[in-house]
């Protein structure tokens, strides 16, 4: 990926609709010239086009903007640095990795257990899991 830190920015446009998703169904790379075309200009204009993605689906969810910050577990992100600093950008706003590799589905469980009654607090009950995983 070190062809891709060392590109800044690129007027190359990829759109990875190359699959069935709310975006469309035929990607395309446009813009192609001679001096672009290369793995470096193409991977950072893929990775504008995930942050781009990304951020029109958290317009979706929260229209009003009202994020404070992101949190990358897991995925690309999480092992891409370029691609998170992309992100970022896109997003304009601080951005963090969880720590542990299982981070999402403890969130999850944490998440469940409060919305089922199970649990008082995402709080209380983050404490308690992460005193009582800690020996493994």
């Amino acid at each position: 990926m070190q062809a891709v830190s060392e590109v800044i920015d690129t007027d190359l446009d990829v759109d990875l609709s190359f699959f069935h998703r709310p975006h469309g169904n035929r990607g395309r790379i446009s813009n192609i010239r001679g001096d672009n075309l290369t793995l470096g200009y193409l991977f950072r204009a893929a990775f504008k086009n995930m942050a781009e993605d990304y951020f029109d689906c958290a317009l979706r969810l929260w229209p009003e903007r009202s994020w404070k910050s992101l949190v990358f577990s897991g995925g690309l992100a999480s092992k891409l640095e370029v691609l998170r600093q992309t992100i970022q950008k896109r997003f304009a706003t601080d951005c963090r990795s969880t720590p542990f590799a299982g981070d999402t589905p403890f969130g999850l469980l944490v998440l469940a257990s409060v919305f089922s009654g199970r649990a008082k607090s995402v709080g209380e009950l983050t404490q308690q899991l992460r005193r009582t995983l800690q020996g493994f």
